[in-house]
């Protein structure tokens, strides 16, 4: 009879095929025995069965079912997963305030205006400054623009026979109407070259009185400075106009310019300061009809820029 040698155990190779079900079966090892048996038929006893172990998972197992990091996650990697998520987060930016290119170009604009507005104000402040002190240094030379003459206007106003008159210095004069009708201007009938220009006619002494301090309108010409005598005298204003004579041979005896003053107000030197009133008023007044003069018979000046002057024979 041959002999039969005992195997290991069933339930051993049972769980051994369960951890690991692509291992081929293990062989079982010969045992030698010792004793003889007696009988071919007898089935060799069972060893004692082993007291039962805790069933171990796949999961746990250190065989080569393991799980990976590919197998958990559905097949993305732990890299592209970080990739998305940066390309979802938003951008921060270094301060965090946003501006739109619609309100940067506004902001620009309204920089600009506010700009160029600073400019214009600065620039209108400056002028009006220093015209007003370079004023005071500059006398009125105003410029002298000429007259329309109609002839057939001026030969009916001569028609009239005129009347001669003699002023106060004993020097003649033949006074002729203005082209309005007004008061008549002085014509020159051998006067001396000295002699002031007034409202009735020219005359030998300066009606101003010594010590006395008189507003200066402004320096004209001879027809300039006549027809504004005139004009101011209508209008209630007493004006003068002392000869400004030239030293140059042959123009002495016809001064082609006049000086202006207003005998409407005189300020003596000590009551200066406690008439600033009368005085501003009086200036105002001037300027008022300076500036109908030079608009209604487009005067040479507006008497606008006017000064006081201390009159000393």
């Amino acid at each position: 009879m041959t002999d039969r040698r005992s195997g290991p155990p069933l339930f051993d190779l049972m769980r051994e095929r369960g951890e690991r079900p692509q291992t081929p079966p293990a062989q079982p090892t010969p045992k030698t025995s010792s004793e003889p048996r007696t009988d071919a038929t007898a089935v060799p006893a069972p060893a004692p069965a082993s007291p039962p172990e805790a069933e171990v998972s796949p999961r746990q197992s250190q065989g080569d079912t393991r799980s990976t990091a590919w197998d958990s996650t559905g097949g993305v990697s732990r890299a592209e997963r970080s990739a998305a998520a940066m390309l979802d987060e938003p951008v921060q930016t270094d301060t965090g305030i946003t501006l739109s290119v619609p309100k940067f170009y506004t902001m620009i604009a309204v920089a600009l205006v506010l700009v160029v507005g600073a400019w214009a104000g600065g620039y209108r402040i400056g002028f009006n400054d220093g015209k007003d002190e370079m004023s005071q240094f500059v006398r009125d030379q105003p410029v002298v623009s000429p007259q329309p003459k109609n002839q057939d206007s001026t030969l009916a106003e001569r028609t009239t026979q005129p009347e001669r008159t003699s002023n106060q210095g004993g020097s003649a004069t033949n006074p002729v109407a203005d082209s309005d009708g007004g008061t008549s201007r002085p014509v020159d009938s051998g006067r001396s070259p000295s002699d002031i220009m007034t409202a009735s006619g020219f005359r030998a002494e300066d009606p101003r009185t010594a010590g006395m301090n008189y507003l200066v309108l402004a320096t004209l010409p001879t027809e300039q400075a006549s027809d504004a005598i005139s004009f101011m005298n209508q209008n209630g204003m007493t004006i003068i106009g002392v000869p400004q004579l030239d030293s140059r041979a042959g123009s002495a005896n016809n001064p082609s310019r006049y000086t202006l003053y207003s005998l409407g107000l005189a300020i003596p030197g000590n009551r200066w300061s406690a008439m600033s009133n009368q005085r501003l008023e009086h200036q105002r007044q001037v300027a008022t009809l300076g500036a109908r003069w030079q608009r209604e018979r487009r005067g040479g000046s507006d008497f606008s820029q006017t000064n006081w002057e201390k009159y000393e024979h």
